[in-house]
């Protein structure tokens, strides 16, 4: 509780150089629940505040609210600053004291209300013990204003730090715009530079044409020289070996076709050679006749046999079965021709007969 209590200092009205001395002490829960004891020096005043009747100590034209003159007096019993705020005592020797609040507004001093202590000689002061509170008092308030000072200086380290950064910052930044503008400079410099060497390297063609030619060759060795290699496909084995297959296979049965043909109009002449042929062949004529005939198989078969050796050269990764020759074919003529060339009999008696004997 001790720590708690408060010796104020009010100068009075009515004499500018005297002073009256409050000690508030508190006396309930609340924090305008407050026993006053004031003196000029000689005699003790006594009053007691409560927190819910400070309303009633208002002047009645009071420009503050109920809660503005409760923060007012918290303020001044905690002997905290208030600002366009002031208190003065006016003594009544023997009879009271009484603590006027005004309020400076714009050079104006309005009455916002009074605390009135009466006398009471029976009220005892301890000056010892107000002179200790006092003291401990300010050695708090210049605690609370060292902690305070320590905590401004480190806030205005932080802030020039953080000022000289801010300062590296924007020169960094600077310099880096700087830069920026020089290599753009630079950059745009060597543009127009190019675009001057274009337009005298033009200028030249137009008025000389045999350099045209030579301009556009170096033109070229460079794009060709900047554009870079084209990378190698891959190899598919597969379909490579597969279209190789099947290329030897279809030429193949062409030639096969087309072998089958010439057979088959061979055939269709000599058909028709025998067909014309007069019914009294002799024996010599129709073994002439199907021995030419063999001579003829024969001479017809050796272009289809020359032909298996090119396919089989061209189609080198064909199978086994594709290079064999293809079987041999019963051709219809020939039946025909051996039935008609087939030897007839001679009569009994006959010349050739007795000819043999004789």
């Amino acid at each position: 509780m001790a720590s708690q209590v408060r010796v104020l200092k009010f100068p009075r009205s009515d004499d500018k150089s005297s002073f009256v001395l409050l000690q508030a002490t508190p006396n309930g829960s609340k924090r305008l629940d407050l026993k006053l004891v004031g003196t000029e020096g000689e005699e003790p005043y006594v009053a007691s505040l409560k927190h819910d009747k400070v309303v009633s100590l208002r002047v009645k034209n009071c420009p503050a609210s109920e809660s503005e003159w409760q923060r007012i007096l918290e303020d001044l019993f905690q002997q905290e600053p208030l600002l366009d705020i002031q208190a003065t005592a006016t003594v009544q020797s023997e009879k009271s004291i009484s603590i006027t609040i005004r309020k400076d507004i714009q050079g104006i001093t309005q009455r916002l209300g009074s605390i009135t202590l009466d006398h009471d000689p029976d009220e005892a002061i301890e000056l010892f013990d107000w002179c200790g509170a006092a003291v401990e008092a300010s050695a708090s308030s210049k605690q609370t204003a060292a902690d305070l000072s320590a905590k401004s200086s480190e806030s205005e380290a932080v802030v020039a730090q953080l000022q000289s950064q801010l300062e590296e910052l924007i020169k960094a930044k600077e310099e880096d715009e700087t830069a920026l503008l020089r290599k753009f400079r630079d950059l745009l410099n060597e543009k127009k530079l190019k675009i001057r060497e274009q337009q005298q390297a033009l200028s030249t063609l137009s008025t000389n044409p045999s350099i045209a030619g030579q301009f556009q060759l170096s033109q070229a060795v460079e794009a060709s020289v900047q554009q870079p290699k084209p990378k190698k496909p891959t190899r598919q084995a597969g379909k490579s070996r597969a279209s190789k297959r099947k290329a030897p296979a279809s030429r193949r049965l062409e030639e096969s076709e087309d072998d089958d043909a010439v057979d088959t109009m061979s055939v269709d002449l000599k058909q028709e050679t025998v067909d014309t042929d007069p019914g009294n062949t002799t024996e010599a004529t129709a073994s002439g006749d199907s021995d030419d005939e063999d001579d003829d198989g024969l001479g017809s078969r050796p272009p289809q046999q020359n032909k298996a050796p090119d396919t089989v050269s061209r189609g080198k990764a064909a199978s086994k079965e594709s290079e064999r020759p293809p079987p041999p074919r019963a051709l219809p003529f020939e039946t025909k021709k051996s039935t008609k060339a087939a030897p007839v009999p001679a009569p009994a008696g006959s010349d050739t007969e007795s000819d043999d004997e004789l």
